[in-house]
């Protein structure tokens, strides 16, 4: 497990081809949509490098607060191992959401018309990232006797949790069966991209369709949880709440539509 390209970790390679496409995904929306194509590449820049910070943030910040939730490797508990290894997607979108009215002003976009034209493309990026997290073992679901399941390879995360947990011993060759969690994330990513890309056809109001794909994304994860063998305290705590504030922002937007509609007649 954990395969390498030229000394890399296909993790991290995963994560340089998910920004690569989805910075070029997001380009060609912006280029469609009539947006300066130097303005629109600084911003999808800036915007992946807050999706990946904002990831390794909470990665931490959980690190700090539940250590016992998602154990590092063996022998490796450390902050500095910490920095090395796991993100936690649901802290880049919040990141992410939070810098793009500072980045809009900034580059002289429209905010959240040009959010809703480049938000499919984060879908094009968790696919991309969530593959990697397969290849890694890491980010994996709970034991299954389903026709899903898969059995990670001595050296993968998912084999080292079971070691930990005496789900296994040492000299099992495998794991037993887990449910693919990374698989169903990626596969959340796609849905991301083609609803985004379909919502883009009929929008009521500007953010509506980056509003609707944060709550898909929240929401979908918040199901997707269940799967862990492990709860993520941290993320049963900001995904609700990121998927509750995305529901509100919507409704709020709908209703800011009907007001005026109300008021004359």
């Amino acid at each position: 497990m954990k395969p390498e390209i030229f000394g890399v970790s296909t993790y991290f390679t995963f994560w340089g081809v998910a920004a690569v496409f989805g910075i070029w995904t997001g380009l060609r929306l912006a280029r469609r949509a009539g947006y300066p194509a130097g303005r629109s590449l600084a911003a999808l820049g800036i915007l992946a490098g807050a999706l990946i910070l904002g990831s390794k943030l909470l990665y931490l910040a959980e690190y700090v607060a539940f250590p016992a939730d998602d154990p590092l490797p063996l022998g490796q508990d450390s902050l500095l191992a910490a920095f090395r290894h796991g993100f936690r997607l649901p802290g880049g979108m919040i990141l992410l959401a939070l810098l793009m009215p500072i980045v809009c002003r900034a580059l002289r976009l429209p905010t959240w018309r040009f959010a809703d034209t480049i938000i499919p493309c984060v879908g094009i990026a968790i696919m991309f990232i969530r593959i990697g997290c397969f290849f890694n073992g890491c980010c994996f679901g709970a034991l299954t006797d389903g026709p899903l399941g898969v059995r990670f390879p001595p050296g993968s995360r998912a084999y080292e949790f079971q070691l930990l947990h005496q789900h296994i011993g040492w000299t099992a060759e495998r794991a037993l069966p887990m449910h693919p969690l990374q698989l169903y994330f990626a596969a959340l990513g796609l849905l991301l991209y083609f609803c985004g890309r379909r919502w883009q056809q009929d929008t009521a109001f500007a953010g509506e369709v980056f509003t609707k794909c944060y709550l898909l994304f929240f929401g979908c994860t918040l199901l997707l949880e269940v799967v862990r063998p492990a709860l993520l305290h941290l993320n049963v705590i900001v995904v609700p709440v990121a998927a509750a504030s995305a529901l509100l922002v919507l409704v709020v937007g709908r209703q800011g539509l009907r007001a005026p509609a109300s008021a004359t007649s």
